[in-house]
């Protein structure tokens, strides 16, 4: 049976680049980003036995939370699930017969699915997918950051607020380390670009797959929509960089980039996770910074971890109700 590995980090760390890396392997089928197992997680967990009216469910519902994905897979609705109904039921068979019905010509592939927003989901993943690895990337979050004011700029949530997720994000990954250090990879994003090779080599033995370079040298544009407005044009922007060759020049762009100001902000959220994570010259704030950073994001920080606690809890709704509140948003949110 093939082995199912999720690759997980907070976005904006390079896990579209390392997924685009994989599916560059004849042995792995690494699909674009997806966003329909978090609902049927809560919908069909442990069922052993999906009906075929859970099946049709399964593929209508499938692209309700981001219709672009739709595109970038291109799958025939109608033959996935002649593929589903034919194939085991259990719910875990049925997802990984979908991951494989991406690329069908690699036979007993390795299956990887990403998707950063898995690492607030560990748990109940795990509980599904008990045999599953995990690869996790890890970046310096003031490169980060310079990355989050790049494509977040204009939300409705403030990027410092965002930024504050990564040291949440990579406390999950080091508890997932340390619960089970066999079952999770941890891979740094400065490592990935300026030792390619070797981080590379790393992640292909956890995998118990040989290195090949044209890992290193193939790209295939797999992440670009149709620029219909607003949201596309910003998508293709921000996985462009993903498609150009590896390059260290990301690296440490927070220097020139990034204000005292904004510097002191996100190393209050993040600073003491930097260090444990090893990443060098964090400042040291005062207890006067302290004091003027909490007063100023007190009620956005709450804010922010409202949308967020909202957006977990919203994967469990009913898929009809799901796909109600997401044209609404898309209707009403988007278009303004």
């Amino acid at each position: 049976m093939s082995k199912l590995v999720f690759v997980i980090g907070i976005g904006r760390s390079g896990t579209t680049l390392l997924t685009n890396i994989l599916n560059e392997h004849s042995g792995v089928i690494a699909p674009p980003e997806q966003n329909f197992l978090l609902p049927f997680l809560n919908r069909f967990n442990g069922k052993d036995h999906l009906s075929d009216r859970d099946i049709d469910a399964y593929v209508k519902y499938m692209w309700t939370r981001d219709r672009d994905y739709k595109e970038l897979w291109g799958l025939d609705a109608k033959e996935l699930k002649k593929v589903l109904k034919n194939g085991e039921r259990d719910f875990e068979s049925v997802f990984m017969n979908t991951i494989r019905f991406y690329c069908p010509e690699k036979e007993e592939a390795i299956l990887v699915d990403k998707n950063p927003f898995y690492t607030l989901n560990l748990k109940l993943i795990k509980k599904t997918f008990p045999n599953a690895k995990f690869i996790a990337l890890i970046r310096d979050f003031r490169d980060r950051h310079v990355s989050v004011e790049k494509h977040y700029g204009g939300s409705i949530v403030s990027t410092v607020v965002r930024s504050s997720l990564w040291s949440r994000f990579n406390q999950e990954i080091l508890n997932l380390k340390n619960e089970n250090e066999d079952q999770c990879h941890i891979i740094r994003y400065e490592d990935m670009v300026l030792e390619s090779e070797a981080s590379i080599r790393e992640v292909c033995e956890f995998l118990n797959i040989g290195f090949k370079i044209e890992m290193l040298t193939q790209k295939k544009r797999r992440m670009i929509v149709k620029e219909e407005g607003e949201v596309q044009v910003a998508m293709n922007e921000m996985h462009k960089q993903s498609f150009e060759p590896i390059s260290s020049l990301k690296i440490g762009q927070w220097k020139e980039k990034l204000s005292d100001g904004v510097m002191r902000e996100i190393t209050f959220f993040n600073g003491e996770m930097a260090e444990k994570l090893g990443y060098t010259e964090v400042l040291k704030l005062g207890e006067q910074d302290v004091k003027d950073i909490k007063r100023k994001y007190l009620f956005r920080y709450k804010f922010g971890k409202i949308l967020l606690w909202l957006n977990i809890k919203s994967y469990s709704l009913p898929l009809w109700l799901q796909k109600l509140l997401i044209d609404f948003y898309r209707r009403f949110i988007l278009k303004g």
